[in-house]
């Protein structure tokens, strides 16, 4: 798999990794989502189009992994009635489950961008 296809497939993560924060207000919200929205749609075309690349996952991956991000947010907004902190490099007491937050949804996102481009590939070799 191209490496840039990793790099395009990761925006939502790497938002998440710098700025989470961006990923929690409305606005920049909106931006993001119409960018992932854009990317899937992009994405769908090349699959049909182009019936034999990673690519095509790899473009799917940013509307996953920020599904996945709101679907997790929702849930530790429900279970702690807050809003999650960014845990990058601040292991302070008391945030454990800002931390174990942090660490689910960066080890299912990666898993997202890992798989997901590849099971495409495969299900398009399939006749999908």
């Amino acid at each position: 798999m191209n490496p840039i296809y990793f790099f395009v497939g990761a925006l939502v993560l790497t938002i998440a990794w710098f700025r989470m924060d961006l990923l929690i207000r409305a606005r920049s919200f909106a931006i993001i989502l119409g960018i992932s929205i854009s990317l899937g749609v992009l994405g769908i075309a090349l699959h049909i189009i182009q019936r034999d690349s990673y690519l095509s996952g790899a473009l799917l991956c940013p509307l996953l992994t920020l599904a996945l991000f709101r679907t997790c947010r929702r849930l530790f907004m429900k279970i702690v009635k807050r809003e999650p902190r960014d845990t990058l490099l601040d292991w302070s007491p008391g945030l454990g489950r800002d931390q174990l937050f942090n660490v689910l949804y960066f080890i299912l996102g990666s898993l997202i961008l890992v798989f997901f481009p590849v099971i495409i590939h495969r299900l398009t070799k399939a006749g999908w």
